[in-house]
């Protein structure tokens, strides 16, 4: 098993997931009642935000036009998402009802990537040139910021837990690890220590009880990217052991994991058909099946 290293600091530069020519649906969040998963989709010609119910039916369309788009979280109710609207260095959050029908702004950041608390009263979010992303946290309306890394290096694909901490992921010339930033202590820790040959975790997803991690990880392979695989992880915090879920020899991307509140099931997103689609699967890697259609 992996083991959990204890460190202060960290630097880090971005590691891109490699991408499928289409995205029918990606980017999955399960919402905190677990009736519904928002979720990317170039469907419709452009990249909008959509959810459906839990089963993939029911699909309604929450955003039109321009801008790069980025689910930031879910409402503690349920009944609003939280998305931002990144153009430049500069990211404006709304909330959307689940109908589409009641979109609000909360505020403007100047940002790359915003993730709202689930009462949208506070956000973290990363700022400055993606190869040095620092990550920061504030109210809502953008007052009383503060930086929550160390200052140097860039962080990417982080995550809220239910009580606050942020998961995100450290890179440097070596792959990546997932560090863990606790607001509330200042504290900061290292929570995986994945070898070369199991990949670069990224993009973690707190448990709902918020003792484990599911991570993606793609195997390396800098020649030729077209081989690369790529699969999610179970990580534990006690200890760093990690699991690998729904291992396979075949040469696709699983990836982006989202835990329903029951705790037995993830949401992710897959290329396996040849294009992203959102698929769900136990905790156990066992009964993986796509929603999206």
């Amino acid at each position: 098993m992996f083991k959990t290293i204890l460190l202060l600091a960290a630097t880090t530069s971005i590691v891109a997931a490699q991408q499928a020519p289409t995205e029918n649906g990606g980017h999955p969040l399960v919402s905190p009642d677990g009736n519904h998963i928002a979720f990317h989709s170039d469907r419709d010609g452009a990249s909008d935000l959509y959810i459906m119910n839990a089963d993939g039916s029911g699909v309604v369309r929450l955003t039109k036009g321009a801008g790069d788009k980025a689910i930031s979280g879910w409402s503690a109710d349920s009944k609003n998402v939280f998305y931002s609207v990144v153009a430049g260095d500069s990211a404006h959050v709304y909330s959307v009802s689940t109908s589409g029908a009641d979109v609000a702004s909360l505020g403007v950041f100047g940002a790359r990537s915003v993730l709202v608390s689930p009462d949208g009263k506070s956000a973290v979010y990363g700022a400055g040139p993606w190869a040095t992303l620092q990550l920061f946290t504030a109210r809502i309306d953008g007052s009383g910021s503060r930086r929550l890394t160390p200052g140097s290096g860039g962080y990417s694909c982080s995550a809220l837990s239910n009580d606050g901490r942020v998961a995100t992921a450290r890179s440097n010339s070596n792959g990546s690890q997932i560090w863990i930033f606790d607001p509330h202590t200042d504290e900061s820790w290292q929570a995986t220590d994945f070898p070369k040959l199991a990949g670069n975790p990224q993009c973690p997803a707190w448990s709902p009880d918020g003792r484990r991690l599911a991570v993606q990880s793609t195997s390396p392979d800098q020649v030729d990217p077209a081989t690369r695989d790529g699969h999610i992880w179970l990580v534990r915090l006690d200890n760093g052991g990690a699991t690998k879920l729904a291992e396979h020899a075949s040469q696709y991307l699983d990836e982006t994991p989202s835990w329903f509140p029951d705790g037995r099931r993830i949401a992710f997103q897959s290329n396996r058909t040849g294009r992203w689609e959102v698929w769900v699967m136990n905790v156990q890697g066992t009964d993986a099946h796509q929603l999206t259609q």
